[in-house]
């Protein structure tokens, strides 16, 4: 990974485009006080304009997309930096060491076709540290490897070992105060950066919480009620027992595997319901399973539904972000499973969704559009993990930790097969379609 250092100076604005970026400055005030105001134009790209970051990564996606056509046996590289282009940050991955030292190459290339200096690097691998120091035609350059506290477009990152966590010292700063307030719950919760859902079992319960102070019409500044206040304390406790939880920043232990599967759980309590995804790498006699993201919702203050409206909703949620997953993962998926623990969800998602309410159809239908029906299938309640989400179990335990971050015990064992069976419909006479 690497840090383009600020470019927005770099690029000149078109000459007939200046005087739309007009401004006002009395020139030479540090020396004389009562210097006159004289009008300017800019020249360049100014940093204080809100345009000012899309037209960086513009200008910089347009400089990619030339030197496709400069090097066009790197094509598919610079597409994918250009792709997975994030404000100044360019991360890669390579599959070998000379396929590392041929980019790292590459990238110094291009980036001084540009005069984009890449000063700040990143890597969990001695060995392409100093790789980056021989290729580098800087005279200083600023590499990390073993940091425990750095940071992954913002996620944190411990170098050392590779692997990626949360950063908690901020949230807990933030909520242990001595009067806990409705306040200093949000200013937790915000404080908490986890876009992989990895603690989402944890940030569910202070949402549920969150949710019962606004039913109860508790103030921003008031003292929270006792049984909530207890909540609270649970909720802090918990951030401080997963302060050090941490998962392989790679998906996979092997880039070319006879096998890629992607399992996705859902699961809903009357409180809340969510999903977590994982990949299965199946290599020759050998099957491995890895956390890739998960997701949880709070159920709604307006309305209450039943338990099986729930579980249609965590489904949804599930197909919505195993879409996303596969539409962005750059590894061939050879098949998608889809669990659920309700068997009447698991018989909606495979009927045709005009015998069921518009509530149940609509959603059934939007499932359909994301994912296939027959890939759906049921799972038990003990072997589904999105049921450590949606009732916010601690997941520091081993045994609920374990099944968190690698699912059901059977998903590693190179001999399970899934077998294809039509569920039987389960009637819910509450849904059927009354027309």
């Amino acid at each position: 990974m690497t840090d383009l250092l600020p470019n927005v100076i770099k690029f000149e604005i078109e000459e007939s485009d200046r005087t739309f970026l007009r401004f006002l400055w009395p020139l030479g005030i540090s020396r004389n006080p009562a210097a006159p105001i004289k009008e300017f134009w800019t020249r360049v790209l100014d940093f204080g304009l809100i345009c000012s970051p899309w037209l960086h990564i513009k200008g910089v996606r347009y400089h990619l997309e030339r030197c496709k056509r400069q090097f066009p046996d790197n094509a598919p590289f610079i597409e994918e930096v250009s792709e997975d282009l994030y404000m100044d940050d360019v991360s890669f991955q390579a599959d070998s060491f000379p396929d590392a030292e041929r980019k790292i190459g590459l990238l110094f290339k291009i980036s001084g076709l540009a005069k984009f200096p890449l000063r700040k690097w990143a890597t969990s691998d001695a060995r392409i540290a100093e790789m980056i120091r021989t290729l580098s035609p800087l005279e200083s350059t600023e590499i990390t490897t073993d940091k425990a506290d750095a940071k992954f477009l913002g996620v944190k990152w411990i170098q050392g070992n590779d692997e990626i966590g949360v950063s908690m010292d901020k949230a807990v700063a933030a909520l242990a105060v001595e009067s806990p307030t409705k306040r200093s719950l949000l200013k937790g919760l915000a404080a908490i950066f986890d876009p992989l859902g990895l603690l989402a079992p944890v940030s569910v319960r202070a949402k549920s919480v969150f949710q019962k102070l606004w039913r109860l019409g508790v103030d921003w500044d008031e003292t929270l009620p006792e049984e909530i206040n207890l909540e609270y304390e649970t909720f802090v406790g918990l951030l401080r027992n997963n302060s050090l939880t941490s998962i392989p920043r790679c998906i996979t232990g092997q880039f070319s595997a006879d096998r890629y599967e992607l399992h996705a759980f859902s699961d809903a309590s009357m409180d809340a319901y969510g999903c977590v995804i994982y990949m299965r790498t199946i290599f020759q006699r050998t099957a491995e399973t890895r956390f890739l993201i998960a997701e949880a919702r709070v159920a709604p203050n307006k309305c209450k539904w039943s338990i099986h409206r729930y579980e249609l909703m965590g489904a949804l949620l599930t197909a919505k972000i195993a879409d996303q997953v596969t539409r962005s993962i750059k590894l061939r998926i050879d098949k998608g499973f889809f669990w659920c623990d309700n068997m009447a969800c698991v018989s909606w998602i495979h009927s045709d969704p005009n015998r069921w309410s518009a509530f149940v159809a609509n959603r059934v239908r939007d499932i359909h559009k994301l994912s296939d029906a027959s890939d759906w299938r049921y799972v038990k309640s003990e072997d589904n993990p999105a049921d450590i989400v949606s009732r916010g179990l601690d997941i520091s335990t081993l045994p609920t930790k374990q099944l968190w971050f690698r699912g059901p015990a059977w998903l590693s064992n190179i001999d399970w097969e899934a077998h294809t069976t039509d569920p039987q419909i389960e009637e819910t006479s509450e849904e059927k379609n009354s027309v």
